[in-house]
This record gives C-alpha cells, structure tokens and sequence, in this order.
C-alpha cells in the first residue's frame, strides 16, 4: 500500500489501488480455504484455529481498512465483515486479554493475548461499519471502551458523550465449533472450555516447545478473572503438565509425558466436539479418545497415544454455575492412574487457603483427601474462590505442595532446547492442586461436579449452605448414551447426545437419528424453543488424514415427543407430525446453532 502511494502517475495510483482493494476484499472474506477467517469467527493457521498468527492479521489488516474507509476504493462489505467477525472474536474468546492455553497452539502460559491491539480496535472503529453507511462502527467502539476506555479519557468522551455509545457488556455464552470451544462469559470472568476432534486438533507439540501439551484440550475449563491467566493462577513456572483443569489424563512422569514424535498435533477418529447456546446459557460435548487419530501438521501419519484413554464429557452451563460429567472413562493403562483434573492454581502466598466441607486449610505443605460420599456433601474451594460441589461418590485428592517441572521449550529427553526459553530447563512454584482419581486402568469410571466460578469471601464462608440450598438444575442422565441435564429457572433442557437411535425418555426429545446437541426450553404450554447442533463437521477428505476445511452439510433428523408444528425453511428440511411423535429433518453444517420454534398441536 504504501508503494503505491509513492507512484507519481495519479491515473496509476487509481488503476493499483483498485487492484489492491480488490485483491484485500477476496482474501479477506475466503472461508473455505486451509486458512484464513471462518464463519465462526476462528482465525485459521496450521489447519486450526490458532489465535498466535491470527494476531499477525489483527495488527496490520486495521491499518488498510481504515486507510481506506470512506473512499472509492475502500474494502468490500464482505471482506470488511468477514475480517471484523474474526478480528471481535478475539476479545471473546480472551478473557481479559489472554486467550488461554486451550487455543494457545505450541504456547503455552507464554503470555498470548490481545494487548497490543488497543489501536487497531480505534482504527476499526473509526473506518465506520461494513457497510460504509456508518462513520463509526459502533460495535467494535463499545468493545473499545470495555477493554481500555477507563485508560483513554479523550476516546471515550469521544465515543461516549459525542457519539452516545457505552462500553459492551458480553455476559452470555459463545461457540466456536471450528475451534472445538466454547466459552461462557459473567461480568468479570470468562470459563474458556476446550476439545478436539477428527478436524479439530488438540495442541501444537514442536520440535522445542510444548513439549509435554498432551492435555491442553481434553475437555478442559479454565477460569479467568479480570486479571487474566497470571491473576488467575496460570504460571508456566512450577506448572504440571498433567494437570491442566477439567482434563481426564493419565498422570504421567514428565519424561513419558512427553512426546515420542517431533512435531505432532493431534486429532482424534472422533466425530463428536461440539457446543450449543440459547439465550445466555449453553452446553458443550465432547467424545476424548487418544488411542488413535491422525496428525494435522508435518507428517500425515497415524497417530495414537499409549493407554489408550476414552470418556465422554459434557458442560452444562446455566447461569453462573456449570454442571461437568464425565461417562464412559477407560484406559489399559495399569501402571499410571487415570484422574479427572478440578484445578492447579499458583499461590501467591504459601498460606493462601484452600477450603474444603470440614476445613479451611492454609498450612504449606499439605496433602489431603475427601472421601467418597453418596449424599453428594463434598465440595472444595480454590485459592481463587472456584467452588467445587462434587455429585458423584468420587474419592478427591488435594494439595499444596512446591511443584519442580520443565520449561514448555526444553525437552527432557533429547536436551533440546528453545532459545525462546531462555535458557531455562527446570522451573518451579508453589501450587495448590485437586483431582478426582478413577483409579489404574479404570473400565467405567465417572464423575460429576458443579463449579460456581469465583466467589467472594461472603460467598465462601456460606458455601456449604449455597449449595444445599440451590434446587436450580436436575441431571436427568449421564451413562454412555446421553448427558441430560434441566435448568429449573429458565425451564431449559440441554441434551448431549453421543449415540443415536435410542429412547432417551427424559423430556420433549425422545431420539435422534445421529449425535447431535439440543436445548430445549419450555416458553408455554404450547411454545418450546429449540436449538439443535450436528457436531460433525464433515470436512472433506483430499488424502489419507488430510481434509479441506470447510463444513459440508449434514442430514440428519431428530424425534420429539408430543405433536408439534414447526416452519420449512433452508435448514428444516420436513416436519412430520402425522402420529404420536414428531420427527423433524434437518440439514445443518458448521457445528453452529439453529434455532426452531415449536407450537403444539
């Protein structure tokens, strides 16, 4: 662009500006290619959603589209909407500026994050809208101020009393299917919940960093407060690898822990990652089988993990709270225990507590354990104020201990080394830490939990109470068909469904002809809301383990109890009421939500 603008020749000047903003606009708004913005707003690179690159286009593309803007050569609507879809993302997905280790490809509690786009966020908001019809775009001024208008008097007077816009308020729940990932926001913290699948891949293992991320995205949750990853207890230095929160693992040495292969990037056989919202609340699924899959980048070559691990995980998220189970949970490994993670948080102070049903405990160091119980009496408490409300007869193990590990860049067993690391082979740090253990070589294990993120202290000193107290939800099943869950404030029924053709008996949705994700919420007597999802991407495939990525629709059909009536539209394919039951044919594609409403008959 600026080449262009030395050219002398005005006549010349139009003519390559004209090409240039062309060439900006089709680049811009691709979908379908092996990079670049999808639909859901994932940034693509190394056949995934990799925000670390995506940050590359967020820093520079601002430039162009303002530079642009209001001329007639500015960016088309549909490549300035597809950039900004993707480029609004990335402060949804970050909480409030880091965007995690689920997504952080090979780096891990590195520091990724948004920060440096405090003036792109300006120049997009002041290129105008898509469309060009507005001067400001009134969208991404709003996340302006969120993010960094209590530090900018000038700019938010200027959006505010000039322009009458008010910082953003994105409480509420959000899917990025192409990312495997959903993300439930509340005032001032995000849970970023994280899977993978047969297109979406676990982690970025590399030659000499993330060496040992095999768990990074086994159904993990990480709970973030204003404050970020450091504020929220994410240190890289003294951090186990094996215990990223929510992950089920196998509890490895770091030196098994590690990976075999140089550069791998896993993905599963496994159709079924997948999230659905309704309203602000919203439910996520996830089938975890590390005994087999392909590589996504490098070499394209099958790939699998010993001990074979499997479970089928859920996320139920209805209001502040989220409901977490766990089904199906194997391994044939009969030498390391398999676990399901709660947390690992770094202390700031050796005496910061931990609380648990009997205690509050600040001695340093400290192992302890809660014992399996029926009447679902146990919960434990982090540093953080993260309560943990245990449903299942699990036996908990807790501790708060110095931890010693490994730079993510430093590989144990072949002594290589990152200079990005600094040198630095070992680190450590005080942790505190908790777990449910299924035990070795588990066939069958479970679990069932609730996290209320981040309570005050007046919250902590009543959470015994709080718990007993809260009637709000009911788990109407959780066995290898199906995770069902019913919020009893909103009258929502959320549905995970990993395997097909099966009575489900708990609620309007009786079956369905493949996995699929539902809501359903009950507005009357003769009113239900769905929300459906078909997680299956259905990428095509161009070789062995290779894939186009961009979703291919999929037809599949779902069976309700009761007669209903529901509209023909692009996605409904066929609506049959004409016995007992209702069946309705859908064709929907992307792992994105599709809303129908019902009206009984």
């Amino acid at each position: 662009l600026k080449l262009i603008f030395m050219i002398k020749s005005q006549e010349k000047q139009a003519a390559l500006l004209k090409a240039y903003s062309n060439y900006m606009s089709i680049t811009l708004a691709q979908q379908n290619e092996e990079w670049g913005f999808k639909v859901d707003g994932t940034a693509w690179h190394h056949n995934g959603h990799y925000p670390a690159y995506g940050i590359g286009a967020f820093q520079n593309v601002p430039i162009i589209i303002n530079t642009l803007a209001r001329t007639r050569f500015r960016v088309s609507t549909e490549g300035h909407k597809n950039f900004k879809k993707a480029f609004m993302a990335s402060r949804i997905y970050s909480q409030k500026f880091d965007w995690g280790f689920g997504n952080a490809g090979r780096h891990p509690l590195d520091g990724n994050n948004i920060r440096s786009l405090k003036d792109k966020f300006l120049l997009m908001a002041n290129a105008g809208d898509p469309t060009g019809k507005e001067q400001i775009d009134k969208e991404v001024a709003a996340a302006y101020l969120r993010l960094w208008g209590e530090k900018d008097i000038f700019n938010t007077s200027l959006f505010t009393q000039i322009n009458g816009i008010q910082k953003e308020n994105i409480s509420g729940f959000y899917t990025f299917p192409l990312a495997a990932t959903a993300v439930k926001r509340q005032d001032n913290w995000a849970a970023l919940i994280k899977g993978y699948s047969k297109y979406v891949w676990a982690s970025e293992i590399y030659v000499a960093s993330n060496r040992y991320g095999r768990y990074p995205a086994n159904g993990t949750i990480q709970l973030l407060n204003n404050q970020g990853e450091k504020g929220s207890g994410f240190h890289q230095h003294g951090w186990d690898w094996n215990r990223y929160p929510g992950a089920t693992i196998i509890y490895l040495p770091l030196k098994e822990l590690e990976a075999k292969m140089p550069l791998i990037m896993f993905r599963s056989a496994e159709t079924f990652a997948g999230t659905a919202k309704l309203g602000n609340d919203g439910i996520f699924g996830f089938i975890l089988n590390e005994g087999k899959g392909s590589n996504a980048d490098g070499p394209e070559t099958k790939v699998g993990f010993p001990g074979r691990l499997k479970a089928k995980k859920s996320v139920f998220s209805f209001g502040e709270k989220l409901i977490c189970i766990g089904t199906d949970i194997s391994s044939i490994d009969e030498k390391n225990p398999t676990q399901t993670n709660l947390f690992q948080t770094f202390l700031q102070d050796k005496k910061d507590p931990i609380y648990t049903n009997k205690n509050e405990i600040k001695k340093f160091p400290f192992k302890g354990e809660i014992s399996k119980n029926n009447e679902r009496k146990n919960w434990i408490i982090d540093p953080y104020g993260n309560g943990y409300h245990i449903l299942s007869n699990s036996t908990i193990q807790f501790k708060k201990e110095k931890q010693n590990s490994y730079h993510n860049k430093y590989s144990v067993n072949s002594g290589k080394m990152n200079p990005k690391g600094k040198g630095v082979k070992e680190t450590e740090g005080n942790f505190a830490s908790a777990w449910i253990d299924h035990g070795l070589a588990p066939e069958n294990a479970n679990y069932q939990y609730v996290i209320y993120p981040f309570n005050n202290k007046n919250e902590i000193d009543n959470f015994d109470k709080k718990i007993k107290k809260d009637r709000t939800y009911s788990i109407l099943k959780a066995d290898s068909v199906a995770h069902i869950v019913k919020d009893e404030i909103t009258n929502t029924t959320g549905y995970v469904v990993f395997e097909a053709n099966t009575n489900l008996e708990n609620g309007i949705l009786k079956s369905v002809s493949k996995p699929a994700l539902v809501m359903a919420k009950t507005n009357s007597d003769n009113e239900v809301l769905l929300s459906v999802v078909q997680p299956d991407l259905n990428f095509p495939e161009i070789g062995t383990n290779k894939f186009e990525n961009y979703s291919r629709p999929v037809k599949f059909s779902i069976s309700l109890n009761g007669k209903w009536s529901a509209a023909i539209t692009e996605n409904v394919l066929s609506v049959d009421n004409s016995g007992d039951t209702t069946s309705i044919s859908l064709e929907l594609k992307n792992g994105l939500s599709h809303k129908i409403t019902l009206t009984k008959l």
